[in-house]
């Protein structure tokens, strides 16, 4: 497990520190989050330059300005549901529910496969592998051997299992506390059943090569009021 030296650690400090105004609070939680995030890429493979340049393209000057608005916002009103439809970006709502403290049972932050991964395929705008046309990619593609264990990244309820062969092939899609959902999709079998309450970190289903795929992996997506959002802002272990 990588941990982050004195030098990087007071590194990821001092770019927090450039952009965040005085609230010591959403600093100190802010830079936990900017430190496991960066560990969790290291860990995943990437050098500290590679991680540390990632979370600087995640949260950008704008970012950090919405977020920090946010949440002054949050402990000014308790309206924070308001407050949330009203942030300037998905990656401010994410760290609002960070710094708010929501139940992290609810919060899909883990992994959904146990063993090791590599991002093949990344969320956002891209060439579909296959048929060679730009779309946005809603998730990311976690390449896994065949039959890897895949599970649910928060406590919830089975909502659909479904085999589309020209789509996601066969994938099962979770409802989470707050307004979210997960998909895990491009399955070989699933170990639930729809309407079955499951918890977080339960085996759900094995990793496959079904539906439009290119080789056995992993597809994966969060979806935040019905609206799609980066799992790998999510992601902490």
């Amino acid at each position: 497990m990588t941990t982050l030296n004195n030098q990087q650690t007071e590194q990821v400090l001092g770019s927090l520190e450039a952009h965040i105004g005085g609230n010591r609070k959403l600093k100190n939680e802010m830079f936990d989050h900017w430190c496991t995030y960066v560990e969790t890429h290291m860990n995943n493979g990437a050098s500290f330059e590679q991680a540390y340049s990632k979370l600087k393209e995640e949260f950008g000057v704008n970012e950090l300005k919405s977020i920090e608005k946010t949440y002054l916002a949050y402990h000014q009103s308790s309206l924070w549901v308001g407050t949330l439809q009203r942030a300037g970006s998905m990656a401010a709502m994410l760290l609002f529910l960070v710094v708010a403290g929501v139940d992290a049972q609810k919060r899909p932050d883990i992994s959904p496969v146990f063993d090791q991964y590599i991002v093949s395929s990344a969320f956002g705008e891209q060439i579909h592998p296959i048929t060679n046309k730009e779309i946005h990619h809603n998730g990311i593609d976690l390449r896994v051997p065949l039959n890897t264990p895949v599970r649910s990244t928060a406590d919830g309820t089975v909502k659909t299992i479904k085999n589309s062969p020209k789509g996601h092939g066969l994938h099962i899609i979770i409802a989470h506390k707050d307004g979210y959902e997960t998909l895990y999709a491009n399955l070989s079998n699933v170990s639930v059943d729809a309407g079955q309450t499951v918890v977080k970190g339960e085996e759900i289903a094995r990793s496959g090569n079904s539906g439009i795929s290119s080789g056995p992996h992993l597809h994966y997506e969060i979806r935040l009021n019905q609206k799609p959002v980066n799992p790998k802002l999510y992601i902490s272990k």
